[in-house]
């Protein structure tokens, strides 16, 4: 990055992000995703203050309304300054999940102890702990994407650069971060909490390729007047694709089939907007149930789920960020159900009038043996 490109952030600094300033007011999350934000650069965390080359260069930028932290999401461009980004594209959703389990929204080490030579450990140790974990969860949407890996920070102790005084042109650092005594070294940050971060990131599924599961057997009891299903659950395959409320309809169903929730509620009239974790089943006649008839149970529901979506400058192509929000679209499945009536009463019938029969047969062949014989005698 080119010196004055620096300046601008570092002169940005305190004004943007004041001493006072409570780092868990901002989020990277949100519940409608902006068409739109301006960034506004704040302090810069590298090695030295005179090196924009360094791996573990990193901005602290938030949006002008103070509102969203706004990380990077190119590795490969720094150059940054006032710039309106404009919503893009959705990014990856391991990108999402790395924002909703890290800085701001998650702490993910506390307790960092920043000294300064140059009068300024006041600041250092209001901003240390929101420092490394942005340079954590940054250095954990690069590692991702595949541009920055553990490599790159063997041995070196972390600094970050700030401007303390806005009309002196010299940037200040902090010398030392320490935690529970330790100097902080980015190898050591890496393996403790980035890696961690990514390996997580690369193993969740897309909350957006969630399918809407209906379970159910056929099992059928025999109640008065007819038979009841077993119990029909509806849910989504991925725990973090919401739902709160489906629908249903039944197609094929012989005439006068009932819809009931778990509770014995008859739903059979009103089958949208069944609330989220509904159990449910059907009951059919006695005298439709006679043929066995065969039919589908179809339900729909609208999913939501959060999304990483890039913001990028359009107009001098600076480095673009991303933000997470909600997303939502409808999913449906189906279950065909065949209506298995219970014979069991009737085959008890039919062995006993068989059984009765042999034993009228046996009565009538001993009867006639016996005549037989008297009337030889």
């Amino acid at each position: 990055m080119k010196k004055k490109k620096l300046l601008l952030v570092t002169t940005l600094a305190l004004s943007i992000f004041g001493l006072t300033n409570d780092a868990r007011a901002l989020t990277t999350t949100t519940n409608e995703l902006p068409d739109k934000v301006v960034r506004k650069p704040g302090y810069v965390f590298m090695k030295s203050a005179n090196d924009a080359a360094d791996s573990s260069y990193i901005y602290r930028a938030v949006d002008s309304t103070s509102k969203y932290q706004l990380y990077c999401s190119d590795e490969n461009n720094k150059e940054l300054g006032e710039d309106t980004l404009t919503k893009e594209n959705r990014m990856e959703y391991g990108i999402a999940y790395i924002l909703l389990n890290s800085h701001p929204t998650k702490s993910l080490i506390s307790g960092i102890a920043a000294t300064d030579s140059m009068n300024v450990a006041n600041y250092c140790a209001k901003t240390a702990d929101d420092m490394i974990n942005t340079w954590i969860t940054q250095q954990a949407i690069w590692g991702f994407q595949g541009t920055s890996s553990s490599k790159k920070f063997t041995s070196k102790d972390l600094k970050y650069s700030v401007k303390v005084d806005p009309d002196s042109s010299t940037d200040s650092s902090c010398d030392v971060i320490k935690h529970n005594g330790n100097i902080l070294s980015g190898d050591k940050l890496w393996t403790d909490y980035v890696q961690k971060l990514i390996d997580q990131a690369k193993s969740v599924q897309d909350p957006a390729n969630a399918t809407l599961t209906v379970v159910a057997s056929d099992g059928w009891s025999k109640i008065d007047g007819g038979y009841k299903s077993s119990l029909i659950s509806i849910a989504t395959s991925n725990s973090e694709a919401k739902i709160t409320n489906f629908s249903l309809s039944i197609s094929g169903a012989p005439q006068g089939v009932r819809v009931y929730t778990e509770a014995g509620n008859d739903i059979t009239d009103n089958l949208n907007n069944i609330a989220a974790g509904t159990k449910i089943y059907v009951v059919v006649s006695e005298e439709a149930a006679k043929s066995g008839p065969k039919f589908t149970i179809n339900a729909s529901a609208n999913i939501t789920y959060n999304s990483a979506y890039r913001y990028v400058d359009l107009t001098a192509k600076h480095q673009p960020s991303v933000l997470v929000g909600p997303e939502t679209k409808q999913i449906a499945a189906s279950v065909s159900l065949t209506v298995v009536p219970d014979t069991a009463s009737s085959i008890a019938n039919s062995i006993y009038f068989v059984g009765f029969l042999i034993l009228i047969t046996g009565i009538g062949i001993i009867y006639a043996n016996v005549k037989t014989k008297k009337e030889q005698v």
